[in-house]
């Protein structure tokens, strides 16, 4: 009997340790959540999850990061928290915010369209009110399929005559890994059976809910490696455990909008077909008379667009023959999403820096 009664005060003392140690872990966190929401005609009521931190000056730069396809705001923890670590960095910013969009992360999903029949145009819309939420903006850091959302929504600004840094005073925009858009070649969008065919096995469909109801993009955390962590056959050092990408990481994402993105021919509801064009942005809306530096990142090992994709996109939107602020990532470990396995490399304090 005093043997169990010892037992059971051991697990309790190792329990409250336990606990102890969860908490300490909570409170030493240099990340919050804050929720935005929003009330649109199209997407009805949303909740908008912004994963933030903080720098070391109350009136110095805000900055949002926005993420890309099948992904969420915690793919950009390690850059953010590396960059605060860096004491030239973090005496210069307020705040960093970092979006979940819609069923991405903590955001919930729209309240008037299923996940399957969501398009960038509403994902661009939800990054809109975010900014205005805000009101002023001065860094705006996008990967991937998010430097389309800024490219459209300062391309839609462009046309009242408006720009992000009128209308955010964003002065700086970054980009990692960006979307070719239209008209601009992109090789991968080129081959679109072969596209067709690649994305096919990571559609996930249930209809109960309808034929396009949840219709979406789901990548098993293999697939997930495949895409934007394997360099040479092999997993970069730097890549997230299978527990963390399946936990915290990826998430489903709209068919609508990946077939939109890459311009592939699909079935509409009404199966009518319907031809999604990829996204035609305007030359030179990053020039600068645009009051919004560009920067632009690509990496080596990026298996779905080349650094001269990139490099031509970056003189394109920037009007900037001389790629000044065109940086090029080279090594084994410069996958599409490099800016999480290997955040402490020079070249994204640089980025900020210049």
């Amino acid at each position: 009997m005093g043997l169990l009664m010892k037992s059971k005060k051991l697990f309790l003392y190792l329990g409250l340790f336990i606990l102890f140690l969860s908490t300490q872990a909570d409170a030493s966190s240099i990340f919050s959540d804050e929720y935005i929401p929003i009330e649109s005609h199209e997407l009805g009521h949303l909740n908008i999850h912004l994963l933030k931190a903080s720098g070391k000056n109350e009136q110095g730069k805000i900055i949002l990061f926005l993420h890309g396809f099948a992904h969420n705001a915690n793919i950009f923890q390690p850059l953010i928290e590396m960059l605060l670590k860096e004491d030239s960095f973090a005496q210069t910013v307020s705040t960093l915010y970092a979006i979940d969009l819609p069923a991405h992360g903590k955001s919930n999903l729209s309240t008037k369209k299923k996940l399957g029949s969501i398009q960038l145009v509403d994902y661009e819309e939800v990054l809109e009110h975010v900014l205005r939420k805000l009101k002023k903006v001065d860094v705006i850091v996008a990967h991937s399929m998010g430097t389309l959302l800024v490219n459209m929504l300062q391309n839609h600004l462009f046309q009242s005559d408006m720009n992000l840094f009128k209308e955010f005073g964003t002065e700086h925009v970054v980009f990692f890994a960006p979307v070719i858009f239209r008209p601009l070649d992109w090789e991968l969008a080129d081959h679109e059976l072969a596209l067709t065919l690649k994305l096919a096995p990571l559609v996930a469909l249930d209809i109960s809910n309808g034929l396009y109801g949840v219709l979406s993009i789901n990548f098993s955390a293999e697939k997930f490696y495949k895409y934007f962590f394997i360099a040479h056959e092999k997993l970069v050092q730097g890549a997230p455990s299978k527990e963390i990408v399946e936990s915290s990481l990826k998430d489903p994402d709209s068919y609508f909008a990946s077939a939109e993105m890459a311009g592939m021919n699909i079935f509409s509801s009404s199966n009518d077909r319907k031809i999604l064009k990829r996204p035609l942005i305007y030359k030179k809306i990053f020039n600068p008379s645009s009051g919004s530096l560009l920067s632009v990142v690509a990496f080596e090992q990026d298996s779905l667009m080349t650094p001269d994709e990139i490099k031509k996109l970056y003189e394109y939107l920037s009007e900037d023959e001389s790629n000044k602020r065109f940086y090029f990532l080279k090594g084994d470990e410069a996958v599409h999403d490099a800016f999480y396995s290997d955040p402490s490399n020079k070249i994204f304090l640089k980025v900020f820096a210049n």
